[in-house]
Formats: C-alpha cells, sequence, structure tokens
C-alpha cells in the first residue's frame, strides 16, 4: 500500500466464520470512490479452526477496499490479538470491530468527516444501535451516553466512559498514540480481556481530546459472548471484577477515579452477571463463589450493598416475578418510546 490510509478497519477474530461475512460486507458496502485510499480492513485470525481463513480469502479476492490479513500460528488469547491487529494496521486511526458486529450505513463516511474537521483527537467512542443475535431487530440496550461531547479532560473522559469502553467494537483509537503507549507501559500486566481500556487509559492520560459521537455507527449482535461460553460464568463475573480494578488502579492510582470505577462495576457489570444468573437459574455454588469475590472488592461501596448485594440473597422464583412486572411495565414503554419491537 503507497499512502497511508486515514482509516484502519481493524477486526480480531476467532472462530467466526458463521458472522466475519456479515462483518466484512457491512464495511465493504460502505465504499465510495472518493476515498482514494482512506480506509483499509485488517483482519487479525487467532488461530481459528473453521474456514475463517477462506472466507476472508474469498472475500478479499472482490473487495474494493483492501483487506490485510494475518493468521495467528497458535492461539495467543484475545488481548494479544487485539495487540496484534493493530500492529498490521497502516491507518493514522484504528476502528475496532468485533468479528460479529456491523458497521452501520454511512458509519465510515460519518468517521472521516469527524477526523477532518476535529484535529488531534486520542480516539472516538461512537454510539451502537443493540440486535437481536441473528440481526433481525433492535433491541434495549444500557445506559450509554445520549448526546455527542469532545472531552478534554482525561478524567473527566474516563468517568464518562469507562464503562463503554469495554466494548471494542465502538472504539477508534489514533495508532501512534496507541503504539507509544504499548512500547511505554507495563501492558503485559493487563491482559485481563480489556488491555484496550488499560491503554486508552494510558493515551487519555498523554492526550485527553477524546470525541463521543451520539449517532449509531456501529451494531452490536447480542447474546454471542465467546468469553462466557469459553470459560463459565464464574470467570466471566472474574473478568470483569479484576479486570476493571487492576486497570482503574493502573491508570489512575488508588484515588477518586479508582473508587468510582470500583463502585461503578460493582454496582452495574455485577448486577448484570447476577440478574442473568438469577433468569438462567444458574447452581447456587456461583452466587456462593462470587459473593466472596464480590465482598473482596466491594464491601466499603455503598452502592454494591443497596443494588447488587439483594440478589444473593433473593431467590430465583422471586426475581423473576420482579423480572415479570418490569417486562410489562417499564421495558414496555421504554420499547414503545425507542419504537423497538416488543
Amino acid at each position: 500500500m503507497t499512502e497511508t490510509p486515514e482509516l484502519s478497519i481493524c477486526i480480531p477474530t476467532y472462530n467466526r466464520a458463521r458472522y466475519i461475512p456479515t462483518t466484512l460486507k457491512s464495511v465493504i458496502s460502505q465504499h465510495e470512490e472518493n476515498w482514494q485510499g482512506k480506509v483499509e480492513i485488517c483482519v487479525s485470525d487467532n488461530a481459528s479452526t473453521d474456514d475463517t481463513q477462506i472466507i476472508v480469502s474469498q472475500i478479499a479476492e472482490k473487495s474494493p477496499i483492501p483487506i490485510v490479513y494475518s493468521r495467528n500460528e497458535t492461539n495467543i488469547g484475545a488481548d494479544r490479538n487485539y495487540l496484534k491487529v493493530i500492529s498490521i494496521a497502516h491507518g493514522r486511526y484504528c476502528w475496532f470491530l468485533g468479528s460479529d458486529d456491523i458497521i452501520e450505513p454511512g458509519g465510515i463516511s460519518q468517521v472521516l468527516g469527524i477526523l477532518e474537521r476535529e484535529k488531534n483527537l486520542s480516539g472516538i467512542s461512537v454510539k451502537r444501535n443493540a440486535y437481536s443475535l441473528d440481526l433481525s431487530h433492535r433491541i434495549l440496550d444500557g445506559s450509554i451516553p445520549s448526546q455527542s461531547r469532545l472531552y478534554q479532560d482525561s478524567e473527566t473522559a474516563f468517568r464518562a466512559l469507562v464503562f463503554y469502553f469495554g466494548y471494542i467494537s465502538a472504539q477508534i483509537i489514533d495508532k501512534n498514540l496507541w503504539d507509544g503507549v504499548v512500547a511505554e507501559f507495563p501492558i503485559q500486566n493487563y491482559l485481563n480481556a480489556y488491555v484496550h481500556i488499560y491503554i486508552i487509559g494510558q493515551m487519555l492520560r498523554k492526550n485527553s481530546r477524546w470525541m463521543y459521537w451520539a449517532t449509531p455507527l456501529v451494531g452490536w449482535r447480542s447474546g454471542n459472548d465467546s468469553f462466557l461460553s469459553e470459560m463459565g460464568r464464574f470467570r466471566r463475573l472474574e473478568i470483569d471484577v479484576v479486570g476493571y480494578r487492576d486497570i482503574a488502579l493502573g491508570v489512575f492510582g488508588r484515588g477518586p477515579m479508582y473508587h468510582y470505577v470500583m463502585a461503578l462495576v460493582g454496582s452495574r457489570h455485577v448486577f448484570y452477571h447476577l440478574t442473568t444468573a438469577r433468569s438462567e437459574n444458574v447452581s447456587a455454588g456461583f452466587f456462593v463463589k462470587a459473593l466472596g469475590l464480590c465482598l473482596k472488592n466491594y464491601w466499603r461501596y455503598p452502592a454494591f450493598w443497596f443494588k447488587t448485594f439483594p440478589l444473593f440473597l433473593m431467590p430465583s422464583s422471586v426475581y423473576k416475578s420482579f423480572r415479570w412486572i418490569y417486562r410489562r411495565t417499564w421495558k414496555k414503554r421504554l420499547i414503545k418510546e425507542q419504537g423497538l419491537r416488543a
């Protein structure tokens, strides 16, 4: 490639042959002649054992957007594959894209426009649409900021977006700044499925100009958590508890931001894991182990005690009754307000 692209769409993948054609086509279908080498696609295949390599090769032959494909000889883990896909990119900015997600129509042009207007951004987070597993219809999503904003203070940006930084497909980063952090900081201590959050946190400390764009430019396929299927429910919970704890401590030290992140995870991430476990009748053994993990980390935070702790004591039958009421009252109202399918 002779020119330096403005934007690399960076897709780390492992055994997603079922989904990656839709992901790639969502990008390729947006190609415009006037881009003139501004966009490339980069795929880092983490030693998939399915037909991922064949599928990507077939699509690359016909793609008007260059596709850079790299295959690891062995599975190096999700975090190292995130690092790998950025390392093979040539663009000034890199847009992470999960290999089961999509970029919404017009999303690439909008991002190119933002990058042209807003100089010296360390990165951009874009709003997402949440979809059913088969992408047939939109569903309700969690709390995501509703207003676009240019952040120019690292702690303000991290406080507002730390929860959302976990969703990798919404993150667009300055490659040079990313590479500098990877070279300077001990990232090997943060290979906890969220290494990108640690790197973004350190990027913000160096350049606090971060944009949040409130137009949905990416589509999230729900119900397809590969970490959960591979590791089990307790280990998946532990990833959030330990990962966010270590990242907050590593970036900001044991100060106000650290305690903010701990309280947030204890009352949001953990709450979500527990409600899902209750709805799926997960065994009592999970809740016993989860309680020990959570008490060790969140005993000092009132939000944990008032919002999350009751779920440890609540029988699944009682939780399901509350969920039944919620779905027929408040959730039904939200669905109607947002024009979604019930």
